[in-house]
C-alpha cells in the first residue's frame, strides 16, 4: 500500500516559503502515487500539462524559499554588524 507523507498541523513549518515547499512536495507525491496514471490514460496532453505545472510549482517554491532564507541571513548579518558597531 502506498503511503503519502501528510503534513500534520503540529509539524507545519513557520515560514510561508517553507510551508509552500512542503505543500508542493506533498502535492507532487500525491500526483505521482494516485493521479498521474489515470489522468494520462484519460487525456495524455492534460496529464502531461498538470504534471509539468505541479513540478514547476515545486521548483518555484524551492527557489523562493532559498531567496527568503538568503535575505533573512543577510538581514541578520546587517543587524549584527550594526550592533557591533554601536
Amino acid at each position: 500500500m502506498n503511503t503519502v507523507a501528510v503534513i500534520e498541523p503540529e509539524t507545519i513549518p513557520t515560514g510561508d516559503a517553507t510551508a509552500a515547499v512542503r505543500y508542493a512536495s506533498e502535492l507532487l507525491e500525491l500526483w505521482n502515487l494516485y493521479l498521474d496514471g489515470p489522468l494520462r490514460a484519460a487525456n495524455p496532453l492534460y496529464g502531461a500539462r498538470l504534471a509539468t505545472l505541479i513540478t514547476e510549482l515545486r521548483c518555484a517554491t524551492i527557489r523562493t524559499e532559498r531567496k527568503v532564507n538568503r535575505l533573512a541571513d543577510e538581514l541578520t548579518k546587517m543587524r549584527e554588524y550594526r550592533e557591533g558597531s554601536a
